[in-house]
C-alpha cells in the first residue's frame, strides 16, 4: 500500500489489484476502521490516482 494525499489534505492508501488489468483501490481511516471509498470523506471528490499527491 502506498499513502498519498488528496487535494484537500486527507490522507488516502491505496493497494494496487492486477489480474488482466490494474486497479486501483482507495481505503481511509475513519473513527479508528479502515474503510474502501470511492470519494473523499472531506470534500466529497472522486478518488483518482491521477489527482492524489
Amino acid at each position: 500500500m502506498q499513502k498519498r494525499f488528496c487535494a484537500c489534505g486527507v490522507a488516502v492508501w491505496v493497494s494496487y489489484l492486477s489480474k488482466a488489468n490494474w486497479k486501483a483501490l482507495f481505503f481511509v481511516k475513519v473513527q479508528q476502521k479502515i474503510k474502501t471509498v470511492h470519494k473523499c470523506p472531506h470534500c466529497n471528490q472522486y478518488m483518482n490516482i491521477d489527482s492524489l499527491r
